[in-house]
């Protein structure tokens, strides 16, 4: 189904979709949880426009677009896998095709109805510039192989992730020594920093420095690798 007709359906009146438990092997809000329960949901803030975000429940509420880390994996490939091993129904297909529709890093095979990673050679593109890593300094040994075949959805919508095993963080691309971009990517890391300011100031007003100290090493890194790309 193509964007213009996904947002041509209602979809305010569906109930929350349940998608399972999964383990979580990091410190989740200053405690170690095992395991997250994990739905789609549009009671949330970060809900705009008739777009369900992932919401994950463990002592309390943390919600995800399709585009970031969580602390499952990457938000747009856990609902692929779901949704690719799973009867729906037509109206939780819609609402799943809905939310993965908004990352551009996987698509829908047209022969099978299956979502899956973008075809290799398409991303490969993506790979042709140099890359820089986030102090800017440029990466010459890429593991192109890795990146561009890995289950791991590694074209992400700011560069690339050379993580050869799923990413537990969250949504921390920007921070991680491991990711890299190019010029293709130039547009969206300078999308990424008002988001990153908001987040910022709203982590300041509820005294989060933890967030505030994130959002500023992001932002600083997204300075660093613009700046290496434009020269």
């Amino acid at each position: 189904m193509s964007g213009k007709e996904l947002f041509t359906i209602s979809n305010t009146s569906h109930p929350d979709i349940l998608l399972g438990e999964y383990p979580c092997d990091i410190p989740f809000s200053g405690g170690d949880i095992d395991m997250v329960a994990v739905s789609l949901t549009w009671n949330s803030p970060r809900s705009k426009h008739g777009i369900p975000v992932l919401a994950l429940e463990a002592g309390h509420s943390m919600y995800f677009t399709s585009r970031e880390q969580t602390p499952a994996g990457h938000a747009a490939k856990l609902v692929a896998d779901w949704l690719n091993s799973h009867d729906v129904d037509a109206d939780q297909r819609h609402i799943m095709e809905l939310f993965l529709w908004q990352w551009p890093g996987i698509e829908q095979n047209d022969a099978t109805g299956q979502w899956q990673l973008r075809d290799a050679t398409e991303r490969s593109k993506y790979a042709e510039a140099p890359m820089v890593d986030m102090h800017g300094h440029s990466v010459a040994d890429v593991p192109y192989e890795s990146m561009l075949n890995s289950s791991n959805l590694q074209v992400n919508p700011y560069g690339f992730c050379r993580k050869a095993s799923p990413c537990f963080l969250l949504d921390a691309c920007l921070n991680c020594p491991l990711f890299i971009t190019n010029s293709h990517f130039i547009e969206a890391l300078r999308a990424r920093i008002p988001e990153l300011q908001q987040q910022r100031n709203n982590a300041a007003v509820s005294n989060n420095q933890r967030m505030v100290e994130s959002c500023q090493l992001a932002l600083a890194a997204i300075d660093n690798m613009v700046a290496a790309l434009e020269q």
